[in-house]
């Protein structure tokens, strides 16, 4: 017989974060100042639990400043015997990789600042229903997601707006503006409509098998970021010589559904931590120079090793394979792509500093971004971060386009 008990106690905790950017160019101008304020709760009971966790921000980018609250996350926990049910707004991480996403891709990501925010405040929750049965060595999980939400990217002409997929010697513009020669102009996306036939699931079958962590996932559900779907084109003949002097394209960002089968592994061997990830998409959407919108599976995988360096340090490396599999000329996107990242992060001091330095190439394009932060405990209740975010790459790049973005940051974090 199913019974809960509604006995629990709440427990809060929070910080506050003072962050600082400034840019590493010439013009040395102040591309962030944000205050953050979080506040959490913990509910814990013996058969009924839940969390919460609040936003409270204030941003001032490039002279502009607004205040934002947000509910990252919201449910509450049931357990019964060999079952736990979540309902509410949540993340879920399926993933194995660092700083890319690969399975990873059941909530939506915040790309307003690029890869510029830590890798804990990218992620955004989604309000879903989640269960997990407890078999023995077995767990299987299982969600449902009423409503499909995007990744949120950065508002056209901010520091960060991306402008990859844009056809040469064109200009990027709204509804609104003038129109000015060879303009692409975007309409408001086109989202799935809310309702039962446009929602998302996914399973989750988990084990430890011959020393491994071991997890096969399914999750059908949309991409996460849109193809730009033509609507129509509009040309301007000169009456003299006959020829086009003015061509607007509008387009319409688009979401499909791409039906994503995926496997996670990690594994000690020796002295390290061997681990991997492998997601193959089916029905994917890409764009060619035309504009127009093409389908082919799609593959994404990751191996990754982790082991103790010098002075104890964490040491992490990764390779990662991504290739269209149906692949057609004229595709905007590359047929393959090998990208690596590295990690190094250890303390000093009994744990008082914090150093930690990340890179991640872009080995066809010879692009990538780079991270130096050190941190240092003035207390236990308050870090204070220095660090600086690079980027190098033609500007055709993921990571390039952000040349100019390169920053030197501060950070303050009291947490209570």
């Amino acid at each position: 017989m199913l019974g809960v008990s509604l006995q629990a106690q709440m427990e809060f905790s929070g910080f506050y974060q003072n962050w600082m950017a400034v840019r590493a160019t010439e013009e040395n101008d102040i591309m962030l100042i944000r205050n953050r304020v979080r506040l959490d709760g913990n509910l814990y009971g013996e058969t009924v639990g839940g969390y919460f966790s609040i936003d409270l921000r204030n941003d001032g980018t490039n002279s502009e400043y607004d205040f934002e609250t947000s509910l990252r996350e919201a449910y509450v926990d049931l357990f019964f015997s060999n079952v736990e049910f979540r309902l509410g707004k949540q993340q879920v991480v399926w993933g194995k990789a660092d700083g890319v996403f690969i399975n990873d891709i059941v909530c939506p990501l915040d790309m307003s600042m690029f890869l510029l925010q830590d890798f804990d405040n990218i992620r955004m929750g989604l309000p879903m229903a989640k269960a997990n049965l407890y078999l023995g060595n077995w767990t299987l999980e299982g969600l449902w997601i009423p409503q499909f939400e995007p990744w949120q990217f950065a508002e056209a002409g901010s520091d960060w707006e991306f402008t990859l997929g844009v056809p040469p010697d064109t200009v990027l513009v709204s509804m609104e503006e003038l129109w000015v020669p060879n303009a692409i102009h975007l309409n408001d996306e086109i989202l799935p409509i809310g309702n039962q036939e446009n929602s998302e699931f996914g399973l989750r079958f988990s084990t430890f098998l011959l020393g491994a962590d071991l997890s096969l996932l399914y999750l059908n559900g949309y991409s996460d970021h849109p193809v730009a779907q033509v609507d129509s084109v509009t040309m301007i003949i000169d009456p003299t010589f006959g020829i086009p002097t003015q061509m607007d394209t509008y387009l319409s960002p688009t979401y499909y559904r791409s039906p994503m089968y995926g496997l996670n592994f990690s594994r000690p061997l020796f002295s390290t931590i061997v681990r991997g990830e492998m997601g193959y998409y089916a029905d994917r959407r890409f764009s060619n120079e035309d504009m127009q919108t093409l389908a082919s599976d799609y593959f994404s995988g990751m191996m990754g090793i982790d082991f103790t360096g010098p002075l104890g340090s964490s040491i992490s490396f990764q390779a990662i394979h991504r290739q269209i599999m149906d692949y057609k000329s004229g595709m905007v996107d590359d047929e393959t792509e090998q990208m690596a990242t590295a990690t190094i992060s250890g303390s000093f001091l009994r744990e008082t500093v914090i150093a930690s330095v990340l890179g991640l190439a872009d080995v066809n394009e010879d692009a990538g971004l780079g991270r130096l932060d050190v941190s240092y405990a003035w207390s236990d209740a308050l870090r204070i971060s220095l660090g600086g975010f690079f980027l190098w790459g033609n500007e055709d790049t993921l990571f390039g386009q952000f040349d100019v973005n390169d920053n030197i940051y501060l950070k303050i974090k009291y947490s209570f």
